[in-house]
């Protein structure tokens, strides 16, 4: 969370967390349902202890699931941070009678990653294709699989944003290779260009495309733009 929003936020708007919460992960155990209830319930009549046990007992599933749909290890704390922040705020709102406390924590994260997304997509101004934002509301009714599309668009933004900064002689390999299928020697003939220079154009990408995205490989790129 950037400055200007820790500003924000004053030392009665929320419980204070560990130092290195970010990192305690050993404090979190499976808690059933009804302890989850009773811990926010609690938090709503004020006990900043108990927040601060939901807190622990919830984080790290929280943060799995929102770094699946954000993709960005640092985005996905920010995201969190805002959640739980929102959720204590919110406590009093909370009704167990009408819902469970993970479900409640987890549809305020999944609003706040929509918009999240929103944001990189103004920001960024790539991508919004016209079915971004029936996504995006999916994601937020929680509809089934909504998630993983969510993922496969946040991937296709940021492969595309990553091509862009590609000289166009390289970023041509890469889209004959990932987008087209093309085999390094089959793009050779066609570019009528030695295929030793294409592969180095394709390994100057790679380079390019793992500073941001270490795992990438050409089958991942295939994969990403067989989703888009």
């Amino acid at each position: 969370m950037n400055e200007a929003t820790h500003a924000s936020i004053s030392a009665s708007d929320a419980p204070a967390m560990p130092a290195n919460s970010r990192n305690r992960h050993s404090a979190e155990a499976p808690a059933g349902a009804g302890r989850l209830n009773d811990l926010l319930v609690r938090a709503a009549g004020g006990d900043q202890r108990a927040f601060h046990h939901f807190h622990c007992l919830t984080r790290r599933s929280l943060l799995y699931r929102v770094r699946q749909s954000i993709g960005n290890a640092q985005d996905a704390e920010d995201v969190c941070q805002k959640a739980y922040l929102q959720a204590w705020r919110a406590s009093p709102s909370f009704d167990p009678s009408l819902g469970q406390a993970s479900t409640w924590l987890g549809r305020i994260a999944r609003n706040l990653a929509v918009d999240h997304f929103r944001q990189r997509s103004k920001d960024h101004a790539f991508l919004p294709g016209s079915g971004d934002e029936s996504v995006l509301a999916a994601v937020s009714s929680n509809e089934p699989e909504a998630w993983e599309r969510l993922q496969q668009l946040q991937n296709s933004a940021l492969l595309h944003k990553e091509l862009a900064r590609l000289p166009a002689e390289v970023r041509q390999v890469v889209m004959m290779s990932m987008h087209h299928g093309f085999s390094l020697r089959d793009i050779a003939g066609h570019l009528e260009t030695p295929e030793g220079t294409i592969k180095s154009r394709m390994r100057r990408a790679l380079l390019v495309l793992r500073a941001s995205w270490p795992d990438f490989d050409v089958n991942v790129g295939r994969a990403v733009f067989g989703n888009s």
